[in-house]
């Protein structure tokens, strides 16, 4: 499954999204674009590389560039500045935190899906930005929700207050949203353990990319995902080989509660993929030892 909206981990995607979405700007903005395209996509050494043409300079000098351009009255001019934070990611963009915080209730839906993914990019730096990132979990673009769950998982576990929005985006209709949110949820960890009733109801989601993501976020809780045994035995045996990888692993992890799912794991030791093999050897170990 493609995290489409996520250029993050699917980079080509949200570059094609985007420059579909420069054919919406007004025609001034767009012969502007082509002069100088603004659409910085990789850098180094403390220089930043630009689409058809280069701009070179101290990258914290360029940083504050982005953040004065993030209020600037052209929609143009804002969605370069935020996919360029998007592209420079990490400690180096942090001191954008609090403007593109601003960004996410931007009038241009890219702007706010960038400033969104920028966050995530920064990480555990852009703490102060999860209140706003909550509130972006119930924007009227699901891409921008999207991105929002996203982000609030590269954060972490500081973005345990987040939890009880991101349980809502696992009921979702979009798929995407409840893969982000369940993969966030199992970022967030241990405190997401008020999750766990709704992670294990996900173990049964049509989309294979949210059950595995489900077990995954099951198995980080751990120990307080105890109530999810039964349905973990049975995600064993899921169609997915990856749903009974991450099923096997999060019984593990949950120890010795998980006793129960010994029979199915010992079963699980004849599987034809090794992985599965594996995990169950593992998890048959820990839940033993215990």
């Amino acid at each position: 499954m493609s995290l489409s909206i996520l250029g993050l981990g699917n980079l080509g995607t949200h570059r094609q999204n985007i420059f579909n979405h420069l054919d919406t700007l007004d025609e001034s903005a767009k012969t502007r674009n082509k002069r100088n395209p603004g659409v910085y996509f990789a850098h180094e050494e403390g220089e930043i590389t630009g689409g058809g043409s280069t701009t070179q300079g101290p990258i914290s000098q360029r940083i504050k560039s982005l953040i004065k351009e993030l209020g600037d009255s052209d929609v143009s001019v804002r969605f370069h500045a935020s996919l360029a934070l998007v592209e420079i990611g990490g400690e180096e963009a942090a001191p954008a935190a609090p403007a593109l915080t601003k960004a996410l209730s931007d009038s241009d839906a890219w702007v706010r899906i960038n400033a969104a993914e920028a966050l995530g990019r920064i990480g555990k730096e852009a703490a102060s930005a999860i209140p706003a990132l909550i509130k972006a979990l119930g924007d009227n673009d699901v891409s921008v929700c999207i991105s929002a769950a996203w982000a609030l998982g590269e954060i972490g576990k500081e973005a345990a207050s987040a939890v009880p929005a991101l349980i809502k985006a696992l009921g979702d209709s979009d798929a995407s949203l409840r893969y982000n949110a369940a993969e966030a949820l199992g970022k967030i960890g241990k405190e997401a353990a008020s999750a766990v009733p709704e992670l294990t109801k996900a173990l049964g989601d049509s989309d294979t990319y949210v059950r595995i993501n489900a077990a995954r976020a099951l198995g980080e809780i751990g120990k307080e995902a105890a109530s999810a045994v039964p349905e973990l035995t049975k995600a064993l045996g899921d169609s997915d080989t990856y749903v009974r990888i991450n099923a096997a692993r999060a019984l593990g992890e949950i120890g010795k509660e998980a006793a129960s799912a010994i029979p199915a794991l010992t079963k699980a030791l004849s599987h034809s993929d090794v992985s599965v093999r594996e995990k169950a050897a593992m998890a048959l170990r820990k839940i033993e030892s215990q």
